[in-house]
């Protein structure tokens, strides 16, 4: 997910900038794990960073998605069948960034280009 909707329950100030009651809000989570302060390499994508779950990407406290451990549990069950069904198979090196479908509530590459390499 890279967007949240919100609708604002109370005025507040929020960096600065007033945000009446009932304001319509549409808050972008596409930085989720790309903070310099907070990852090293944060333009990499690397799914095992000691500190992976500083974001906001599934929620936080009362607002936590139920479903975060399962998704990730899916993910994880999914990349590894993969690689094992096809342990030859190695991302392209020097391709550029693939183009990315890009929605307001998701975010994924339109392709990945793979080689089958020597194991």
């Amino acid at each position: 997910m890279i967007t949240w909707r919100r609708i604002a329950a109370r005025p507040v100030e929020l960096g600065g900038a007033n945000v009446p009651a009932d304001a319509q809000l549409l808050l972008l989570l596409l930085g989720s794990g790309s903070d310099p302060e907070v990852f090293a390499e944060p333009e990499r994508m690397c799914p095992h960073r000691a500190n992976f779950r500083h974001h906001l990407a599934f929620g936080v406290g009362r607002y936590r998605c139920p479903g975060a451990l399962l998704a990730r549990t899916e993910a994880a069950v999914a990349l590894r069948a993969v690689a094992h069904a096809l342990p030859q198979v190695r991302l392209a090196a020097g391709e550029s960034e693939p183009p990315m479908l890009g929605l307001l509530s998701f975010r994924a590459p339109l392709r990945v280009t793979v080689i089958e390499g020597r194991k």
